[in-house]
Parts: structure tokens; sequence; C-alpha cells
């Protein structure tokens, strides 16, 4: 909670700043043309994929949200997830660690990719501001 409720001040902080300093970025109803933003989003992507390349290289020591429970005793009571669909960000078939790391991570990039995709197009289409894309 107390994490949540910093990361809340931070994120007002950024809005009041961006109110001040440049309030034409939070108006509502500007769109980005379609073609020049497909190369930043397949840019993004690309970048994505080559910060997952460097996964085997992250810290070992637990995020900021897991040392506090393992801090506060808590984290036994954590309820797992109902599946897992890479345990581990480990790949089936590879018997490299650090390759099935890559590979898990990279999969789940692109699909985060394109869930996000596919919710972005049919949101456009809902609002009918799409047009044929």
């Amino acid at each position: 909670a107390l994490i949540g409720l910093g990361e809340a001040v931070i994120t007002v902080g950024v809005i009041f700043f961006l109110q001040n300093v440049r309030p034409d970025v939070l108006e509502a109803g500007e769109r980005a043309p379609g073609g020049r933003s497909a190369g930043w989003i397949a840019a993004g992507l690309g970048l994505a994929l080559v910060v997952a390349m460097l996964a085997p290289l992250a810290s070992r020591s637990p995020d900021g949200l897991n040392w506090v429970a393992q801090q506060g005793g808590f984290s036994v009571l954590e309820a797992g997830p109902a599946y897992h669909l890479l345990p581990g960000y480990q790949f089936p078939l590879i018997n490299s660690p650090a390759l099935a790391t890559i590979a898990g991570v990279m999969v789940g990039t692109v699909l985060v990719f394109g869930v996000g995709l596919v919710i972005g197009r049919w949101a456009v289409r809902r609002s009918g501001a799409g047009g044929d894309r």
C-alpha cells in the first residue's frame, strides 16, 4: 500500500507539472497520425525485444513490493497464480537457462504487445474515429 501511495504521489505530481508547463499534452481529442505512429510503435517493440535480451542480467533480488512483503513477514500469505504460462520465465525445450529466460521474456513481450494492439484497434473502431486502418 505504501509503494502504491508513493506511485500515486509521483503520478499526481507529473500531471500537475504537465498542467502547468504543457497543458496541451493533457487535452483530449487530439490523435497522432496513423502512418507516423506505426513506425514509433514498431521501434518501441524492437527496443523492448532488445531489452528482453538483457533479462538474464537482471537483479536476482526481489523488487520493492516483494522485499517489503518478505521484511513484513506477510509474503507467505501470497496466493499463487491460477496457472503458469511460462514458470520462472523458462521456455520449454531450451536447455540454457539464459537463453530460456530470453525466449520467455521475448514471448511475453510479443504477447503483451499483441494484446495491446488488439485492444487499441478495437477502441479506435468502437469510437468511430479510426477509419480504415
